[in-house]
């Protein structure tokens, strides 16, 4: 399947990386990603592009903390902006879906906070699930890039066993 999003080319220039175009389309295959993965990308997908999520409401952000109006609905909706990666790779394209979804986990914790402001035992358990899917996030990224590491050492001992075997 084809994904494409935005890179930011002055990050990939700093690192080194050649990118000459600004917007991607890598090939994925869905069935190698964890679900919780599949699902963060699935939120953002209209057609092969990855979008990033904003909500009704959000007036602006000041010091990394969103600001919302009060007395309105919050809704989640797709934004006409797609998601920007540092690099052009599947990785990057997850790191920031991911930072996409937290800046949403934000939001809704404020706006969980407005909702339940006479219930601080709702607010605790709002941010205990917080922290519980960042640490699913963190281990299924790791196991991914466990997966990758191991199809890249299995591809190099089949090389190194093929080149063994010409020399012979």
């Amino acid at each position: 399947m084809k994904l494409r999003f935005e890179v930011d080319q002055a990050e990939c220039f700093r690192k080194g990386i050649d990118c000459p175009k600004s917007i991607v389309t890598i090939e994925v295959d869905p069935a190698k990603l964890p679900q919780a993965q599949r699902d963060l990308i699935a939120e953002r997908l209209n057609g092969i592009d990855v979008f990033r999520l904003d909500v009704t409401g959000l007036l602006s952000w000041e010091n990394g903390v969103p600001k919302l109006m009060k007395g309105v609905k919050h809704e989640y909706y797709q934004t006409s902006t797609r998601v920007k990666a540092a690099e052009p790779t599947l990785e990057a394209l997850l790191e920031a879906v991911e930072a996409d979804a937290k800046k949403m986990r934000q939001i809704g914790t404020l706006v969980q906070i407005e909702e339940t402001e006479d219930r601080p035992e709702a607010f605790a358990e709002q941010a205990k699930e917080g922290q519980q899917w960042d640490a699913e996030q963190k281990a299924a990224r790791e196991a991914a890039q466990d997966a990758e590491k191991k199809r890249t050492q299995d591809s190099q001992a089949k090389k190194a066993a093929m080149r063994k075997a010409l020399e012979r």
